[in-house]
């Protein structure tokens, strides 16, 4: 068995070699053009990556060093001793937890609002509110205008499905979390679907983590903050993606899993298969194999066959959407399964970025924690091992995706995760406390918070940057006085993003220019007149977009 200081020290050895391959990455990536504004390069992972980590990879050495100097020295408060509940001072009330709750609730409204500017960056993010708009209205797809139709290629925002069959359009995700948005949209308010689920998420940790360490009081209010210090955690809570109610559901199923009552265990096999659609299958998909394994180990056979079977229903059901998107236009097609291949070179340093991402967007102390969770085994108790296999499987999992995550905050892929690494960062301080002592785990973790919230608030101003001008730039086009506005797209950094019109097609129509033949700029001055706007590249950089440049060409 390892000791704890030396999982301390081994845990502080791998974030040393994180930090030192980020730094390479960096390096790597700029100097081989991998950043730069090239029209024909989906790169904004590379560009994020080499713009975003360098101050809190700077933070990342300095805790793994104190670390490990930490682990080396000895206390004299009894350093080595059997771990004690008591060890960290009273228990906390649960109007702590609740209070944590609402505040993340709050500040996650707060950073939709003054750090996203409201603005969905990624088209990821914009497809769903394209649906939801639909489903409001009762629909599943929404006829495109006859007039459009010639128009489709250069004014479909990205992901959104054709279906040429009926001359409609739809998004191409599976649509549980647009309905969400569409039910909160109703009552007039969208906004507050994300933040709500963050909410929600930090109070279902802190309630597993009371089921699961009921002699620890500590447990619940540790582990609410272990993911409430996440920096990926509120800042993505403040955007538009689906990972939040991905996150929330995995922890709902945990919760109703654990209460291990037959109520509960149908109510944790119906959202299971929701949450197979929230947009697309896996971030549950991954997160439930180890609980059903162990359920077989245990020969629990009625209960694997009957959560089994609603699991299958609902993927039968999403299996359907999929087949009807991926068959909605010639030529479109290969399945779920033509993302996936073999990995090669690239993708195993593309993996080495990821996994950085995934401690650099946590708190330092979390890291910490994680990476000595994994190390003492024997110190997980009830599904904690499920939630390592979760975790290690969905990392694992997306080496064989072969592309990067495009736009994202942190590594967004494991996302669904989150609560479960908060859980097991929890299940690992009894070590450091054993190891270091109780005085010095207390001084460590009052640091550790201190160093969370300059993080948090460094990715906060680093966001923005990235957001405003894109904002800007979108809020310029869709605000010109005109019917029809056509963007110089390809002239400027993911310029193909601006073109992101409703699926009712409200005025203005915005058309990628860089797509338009000569008969279809002449169709559209003949019928629109005046009331064709160009957005020029020139306007469009002076509005925040960033021109682009020639691709380099590779050394001969």
């Amino acid at each position: 068995m390892t000791s704890a200081p030396t999982a301390l020290r081994r845990a502080a050895i791998v974030l040393l070699i994180v930090v030192a391959y980020a730094a390479w990455a960096i390096m790597d990536t700029n100097a081989s053009g991998m950043t730069g504004a090239h029209w024909t390069s989906l790169n904004i992972f590379f560009n994020l990556f080499a713009r975003l980590e360098p101050v809190p990879l700077v933070a990342l050495l300095l805790v793994a060093l104190a670390t490990w100097w930490l682990a080396r020295t000895t206390p004299v408060d009894g350093a080595g001793s059997e771990w004690s509940p008591a060890a960290l001072g009273p228990a906390p009330m649960p109007r702590a937890v609740l209070a944590l709750a609402v505040t993340v609730t709050l500040a996650a409204w707060a950073i939709q609002r003054w750090v996203m500017h409201g603005f969905p960056l990624s088209l990821d993010e914009f497809n769903t509110g394209f649906e939801a708009a639909i489903l409001e209205k009762g629909r599943l797809f929404e006829p495109v205008k006859p007039e459009w139709i010639a128009f489709v290629p250069a004014i479909k925002p990205v992901f959104v499905a054709w279906r040429g069959s009926d001359q409609s359009w739809y998004s191409g995700y599976i649509p549980v979390y647009a309905a969400l948005r569409a039910a909160f949209a109703f009552v007039r308010a969208e906004a507050w679907l994300n933040p709500l689920c963050a909410g929600v998420s930090v109070w279902l940790v802190a309630a597993i983590a009371r089921r699961l360490r009921p002699a620890e009081p500590q447990a619940p209010l540790l582990a609410a903050l272990a993911l409430a210090t996440s920096a990926q955690f509120l800042v993505t809570a403040g955007s538009q993606y689906t990972m939040p109610a991905h996150l929330a559901a995995n922890l709902a199923w945990t919760w109703l899993v654990l209460r291990d009552d037959a109520p509960s265990l149908a109510a944790a096999a119906v959202l299971g298969g929701l949450a197979l659609g929230l947009h697309n299958p896996f971030p549950h998909a991954l997160f439930v194999p180890p609980f059903f394994w162990r359920w077989l180990v245990q020969r629990r056979f009625t209960r694997v066959a009957l959560m089994g079977a609603v699991y299958v229903a609902f993927a039968l059901v999403w299996l359907a959407w999929l087949r009807m998107e991926r068959g909605g236009e010639p030529g479109q097609g290969g399945g779920l399964l033509s993302l996936f291949a073999i990995p090669g070179l690239e993708v195993w340093r593309l993996t080495g970025m990821n996994l950085v991402l995934l401690f650099t967007w946590q708190s330092a102390a979390v890291a910490v924690l994680l990476l000595v969770a994994f190390q003492r085994e024997d110190r997980l108790v009830g599904v904690e091992r499920e939630l390592a296999g979760g975790v290690l499987l969905t990392f694992l999992f997306y080496v064989l995706y072969g592309s990067s995550q495009g736009h994202g905050w942190g590594y967004r892929y494991v996302f669904g995760v989150l609560g479960s690494i908060a859980l097991l960062a929890v299940a690992a301080v009894p070590v450091v406390v054993e190891a270091l002592g109780r005085s010095r785990a207390l001084l460590a973790g009052r640091a550790a918070l201190v160093l969370a919230f300059a993080m948090i608030m460094t990715r906060l101003v680093q966001v923005e940057r990235v957001v405003e001008p894109f904002a800007r730039a979108q809020a310029w086009v869709t605000g010109l006085d005109a019917d029809v506005v056509a963007v110089e797209a390809s002239a400027v950094w993911y310029g193909r993003d601006l073109v992101r019109n409703d699926a009712a097609l409200s005025r203005p129509v915005v058309i990628n220019g860089s797509m338009l033949n000569g008969a279809g700029w002449g169709a559209l001055r003949d019928r629109y007149g005046a009331r064709l706007v160009l957005a020029p590249a020139d306007s469009l950089v002076a509005h925040g977009m960033v021109r682009t440049i020639p691709r380099p060409r590779p050394p001969r």
